[in-house]
């Protein structure tokens, strides 16, 4: 199938709800940095994540490789605007 697997999911009646994502720094094995076409022992980002259902159950997890020198990580932070009197 070339559906993404939230479109399948739906179809069969599940609907992800959530997800928590780690990202952090390794350097990359002979492996991957064959793949990645980079020197064995150059930085990497590494995400995993888990996504559940509604009612908490893991549904999938997942785990990438970045190469390090072409991914920047942005992070928004915004305060709750406070209700004026």
């Amino acid at each position: 199938t070339t559906q993404s697997l939230n479109l399948v999911l739906k179809d069969l009646g599940f609907k992800v709800v959530s997800a928590i994502q780690r990202i952090s720094a390794d350097i990359a094995n002979n492996l991957e940095a064959e793949l990645l076409e980079i020197p064995s022992g150059s930085p990497l980002l590494i995400g995993e994540q888990i996504s559940y259902l509604g009612n908490d159950k893991p549904i999938e997890t997942l785990k990438s490789v970045y190469r390090a020198d072409r991914y920047d990580i942005v992070v928004n932070l915004n305060q709750e605007k406070e209700e004026k009197d």
